[in-house]
């Protein structure tokens, strides 16, 4: 099941399909050539958060496959966020079975924990280090299994790139929704019951719809 929103800051409108929503062109948006030069970690991770990474800032946002400078400028667009679990499939497996068509570009938006060590008041010696080779850990794995996903991008004549961030998940894929020249953002929802989807709210797609000027596609 899928669901289209639109901007809540931009003209109402009532697309069928999501290709529909295409003609609102890229206006406003930075090429890619000038993303290079635009310093991420101001916005992808809270102050906190910023603070608590033992992660070095270079390693805070990387790219994979297709660089920016070479994505090619015909083509739709998909902005798909990613994550190796069944409900952070869901919208990649929505576009390459519904949607994906040569030409295309998509860029995999995979957001990682700024730490896997949650402060507790007391930090045992060795507990930055330990922290910083985990996060790493995650890292390379999760760039093994979205360039896995890449391959069966390819296979459909699709390009793509991989934006690896360890950061806050809704800042992120806003943080890549402005930066890009995307036509689509592809979020799925996590299915959730009684108190649990009363805390969150859907916080992360209620975000990105509501702070972004492209038309979010919601798979549930």
């Amino acid at each position: 099941m899928s669901s289209m929103t639109t901007p809540q800051h931009s003209e109402p409108s009532s697309p069928t399909s999501p290709t529909s929503a295409f003609s609102q062109g890229q206006q406003g948006l930075l090429s890619p050539s000038k993303v290079l030069a635009t310093n991420p970690f101001d916005t992808i991770m809270s102050d906190a958060q910023r603070e608590a990474t033992p992660l070095p800032s270079k390693e805070h946002h990387t790219i994979l496959g297709t660089q920016l400078k070479e994505v090619p400028r015909a083509g739709t667009k998909f902005l798909v966020a990613w994550k190796n679990t069944p409900d952070g499939n869901k919208a990649f497996q929505y576009y390459l079975e519904k949607m994906a068509k040569p030409g295309d570009h998509v860029y995999i938006v995979v957001v990682l924990p700024t730490s896997l060590f949650k402060s507790s008041g007391f930090a045992p010696d060795g507990t930055e280090a330990q922290d910083r080779k985990a996060l790493r850990e995650l890292r390379e794995s999760a760039s093994e299994a979205a360039k896995e996903k890449g391959k069966l991008l390819e296979e459909k004549g699709v390009t793509w790139t991989v934006e690896l961030m360890h950061g806050e998940s809704k800042y992120s894929i806003e943080w890549v929704a402005k930066r890009r020249p995307v036509d689509l953002v592809i979020l799925g929802r996590k299915k959730q019951k009684g108190l649990s989807k009363l805390v969150s709210g859907g916080s992360v797609t209620s975000h990105v719809s509501s702070h972004v000027t492209q038309p979010v596609l919601i798979v549930k």
